[in-house]
C-alpha cells in the first residue's frame, strides 16, 4: 500500500447522495478562507457533521472575540504542532501574515522552534495557553489567569474553540492521508516557498506595503557575525578566566576560594543575565543590545588588567558575565532565527561553533603571551582586545532584519519575548 494513500478521496457530484450535496451546496456558499477544501472531500462521508462544522469555522473566523491576528496565530500554532497537510498551513501561512505576525515568527513555528523571539508579548500568551492544551490537554492555573485577565473569559472560550477545531481539521487530513501530506523535508521546503511567494506579493502591494520579506540576504555573512558574538561573549570573556587563573594565582597569590568567588561571580551574572534577556517587552532593537552588550563585555575582560583586590576582581567577572549572557540570548534571536525563517536553519551550527572557537583563541592568547614572558595583565588586555575585534566584523555582518526594520517602523520597537521553557533551558546552559 503507498505510503500516502488518499483513505478519503473527493468524490464527484453524481457520487454524492442527496445530503452530501446539499452539505457540498452549503459549503460552497459560505465564505471560505481555502482550509476547507480538502477538509470537505474528507468528511463527505458525514455530511451532517460537515455542515455544523462548517458553521463553527464560520463563526470562529468572522465573529471571534479574539483579534484576527491573534486568531490565526493560534492556528498557526496548532496546525505546525499536528503536523497536518501542507495544503492547509499553505492557506493558514499567507493568513497569518496578512493579519500582522512576522514571517520569522512563522517560519520558526514550522520548524518547530520552541518560542521564538520574535513573539509579541500576546502572541507569547497564546503560544503558551496553545501548546499547553495541545500537549498536556489542560492548562495551568497562571497560563488561565494570565490569558482572562488580558482577552477576558469570552475571548479565551473562543480561543479554546479555535484550538479545537483546526485540531480537529488537522486529524482528519492525517487520517484520511490527505494528497500533499510530505515528509519533513519537502514539507518544510514547500512552507519556505510559501513564506517567501506571499510575503513577496504583498510588499509590493498597496493593500500590505509594510509586510516584510522573508529571504536572508548574505546567510553565510550573517552565520560568521554570529560566530564571532559568540566567540567573543562566551568563547573568550567567559572562559579566558580558566587558563589565566594559574598565572594570577601565581603573581598575587590567590586561595582557592578566591578563585571559586571570582568565578562565581561571573556565573551569576551569566545567570542573572540570562534572565534578563529573556523577559518579555524588552525595550529597544536587539541589535543594540547585542552591541552594547558586547563591548560591555570586552570592556570588563580588559579592565580586569587594572584590579588590584579582590572586590573590582568580583565586580567585573560579574558584570562580563551579564553582559555576556544578554549578548548571547540577542545573538540567537538575531542570527539563528533568521536563518530558520530564511530556510536557512543548516547554517545555526555555524553560529554555535563560535564558542569552540572563542575557547581555542583564548588558549592561542594566554599561551602565546606566557611563551613570550607577559603577565596576566597582558593576557586580559588582549582577550578584551580580540573581543573588541570580534565585536567590529560583527556588527558588520549582523544588520537588522527586514522583519524588525518593520516593526520599529510601526512603533513596536523590537521586543524580544521569549517562551518560559526557554528561560528554562537559558538558566540552565548558564551555570
Amino acid at each position: 500500500m503507498p505510503r500516502y494513500l488518499d483513505r478519503l478521496p473527493p468524490l464527484a457530484r453524481e457520487q454524492m447522495n442527496p445530503a452530501q450535496q446539499a452539505a457540498a451546496d452549503e459549503v460552497d456558499r459560505r465564505p471560505s478562507q481555502g482550509r476547507q477544501g480538502a477538509v470537505h472531500s474528507s468528511c463527505c462521508a458525514a455530511p451532517e457533521l460537515l455542515a455544523r462544522l462548517q458553521k463553527v469555522g464560520e463563526y470562529l473566523r468572522f465573529e471571534n472575540s479574539l483579534p484576527p491576528r491573534l486568531s490565526e496565530f493560534a492556528t498557526l500554532v496548532v496546525v505546525a504542532h499536528l503536523d497536518p497537510a501542507v495544503r492547509v498551513v499553505r492557506a493558514t501561512v499567507p493568513l497569518a501574515l496578512k493579519e500582522g505576525t512576522s514571517p520569522e515568527t512563522i517560519s520558526a513555528h514550522c520548524a518547530r522552534v520552541a518560542g521564538p523571539a520574535s513573539m509579541s508579548p500576546d502572541e507569547a500568551l497564546v503560544y503558551d495557553f496553545t501548546l499547553e492544551l495541545t500537549r498536556h490537554h489542560g492548562v495551568s492555573d497562571d497560563t488561565f489567569g494570565r490569558c482572562v485577565a488580558r482577552f477576558g473569559e469570552r475571548a479565551l472560550v473562543d480561543l479554546v474553540g479555535t484550538i479545537g477545531y483546526f485540531a480537529w481539521m488537522s486529524m482528519i487530513l492525517n487520517v484520511a492521508h490527505t494528497p500533499g501530506r510530505r515528509g519533513r523535508r519537502r514539507r518544510g521546503a514547500a512552507l519556505a516557498a510559501v513564506i517567501t511567494e506571499f510575503a513577496a506579493s504583498a510588499a509590493t502591494s498597496t493593500r500590505s506595503p509594510q509586510l516584510p520579506a522573508v529571504p536572508v540576504q548574505h546567510p553565510w555573512a550573517l552565520a560568521i557575525g554570529g560566530l564571532l558574538s559568540m566567540a567573543a561573549a562566551n568563547g573568550i570573556d567567559r572562559f579566558i578566566y580558566t587558563p589565566i587563573l594559574p598565572v594570577m594565582v601565581e603573581a598575587l597569590g590567590l586561595t582557592a576560594s578566591q578563585a571559586g568567588l571570582i568565578a562565581s561571580a561571573n556565573y551569576l551574572g551569566y545567570l542573572l543575565g540570562a534572565l534578563f534577556a529573556a523577559q518579555p517587552g524588552l525595550q529597544g532593537s536587539r541589535r543594540r543590545w547585542l552591541l552594547a552588550a558586547l563591548a560591555t563585555s570586552a570592556i570588563c575582560t580588559a579592565g580586569l588588567a587594572l584590579a588590584v583586590s579582590l572586590p573590582p576582581m568580583l565586580v567585573l567577572r560579574f558584570s562580563s558575565g551579564f553582559a555576556g549572557a544578554v549578548a548571547i540570548i540577542m545573538a540567537i534571536a538575531l542570527v539563528v532565527e533568521r536563518l530558520a525563517a530564511g530556510g536557512r536553519g543548516y547554517l545555526a551550527p555555524v553560529h554555535f561553533a563560535g564558542v569552540g572557537v572563542g575557547i581555542a583563541c583564548s588558549a592561542i592568547i594566554v599561551a602565546g603571551l606566557r611563551f613570550a614572558g607577559h603577565g596576566w595583565r597582558s593576557m586580559w588586555i588582549c582577550a578584551g582586545a580580540a573581543s573588541l575585534c570580534c565585536l567590529v566584523v560583527a556588527a558588520r555582518l549582523i544588520r537588522n532584519g527586514t522583519g524588525e526594520a518593520a516593526s520599529a517602523a510601526a512603533g513596536a520597537g523590537d521586543r524580544s519575548t521569549i517562551g518560559p521553557r526557554f528561560r528554562l533551558l537559558i538558566a540552565a546552559n548558564t551555570r
